[in-house]
C-alpha cells in the first residue's frame, strides 16, 4: 500500500482543517450531551409526572375527552406541568437536532464552537474535553 493513500494524522493537517475537525467533534459531543440530558429528564421528571397523572390516565383510557384531559391537568398541576415541560423540551431538542444533522449551523453557533475549541486547546490537558476533541 502506498503512503499517499493513508490518512494523515491530526498533527499533519492544515490548521483550518484541524479546527473544523475539532469543531465537528465538539458538536457531536454537544448532541450526545443534549440527548442524554433529555433521557435523564424523562427518567426523573417525566416518570414522576406520569405517576402523578395515573388516576386521570386510567379514567381517560375508559372515557377519553378533551375536557377530561384539561381537568386531569388542572387537578394534578405538578404532574401536568412536568409532563408539558418534558414534551416541549423534547420538541425543542428535535428542532435543534434537525439543524445539526443537516450540518447547517448558524454563523453564531459555529463561532461559539470555534471559541470553545480554542479555549479547550489553551487549557491543554486540564479540560476533560481536551482528549475528546484531539
Amino acid at each position: 500500500m502506498s503512503s499517499h493513500n493513508r490518512a494523515k494524522p491530526d498533527s499533519e493537517l492544515p490548521p483550518d482543517l484541524l479546527l473544523a475537525q475539532q469543531v465537528a467533534k465538539l458538536q457531536q459531543l454537544e448532541v450526545w450531551r443534549r440527548w442524554l440530558s433529555m433521557l435523564l429528564m424523562w427518567l426523573t421528571l417525566g416518570w414522576w409526572s406520569l405517576w402523578e397523572l395515573r388516576e386521570s390516565i386510567v379514567i381517560l383510557q375508559e372515557y377519553f375527552s378533551w375536557p377530561g384531559v384539561v381537568y386531569g391537568f388542572y387537578f394534578h398541576l405538578g404532574g401536568g406541568c412536568g409532563l408539558l415541560f418534558c414534551v416541549l423540551s423534547t420538541c425543542s431538542s428535535l428542532v435543534w437536532q434537525i439543524g445539526h444533522v443537516s450540518g447547517q449551523l448558524s454563523a453564531k453557533e459555529r463561532h461559539q464552537l470555534e471559541v470553545r475549541v480554542q479555549q479547550i486547546q489553551a487549557s491543554k490537558k486540564e479540560s476533560w474535553l481536551w482528549r475528546w476533541i484531539n
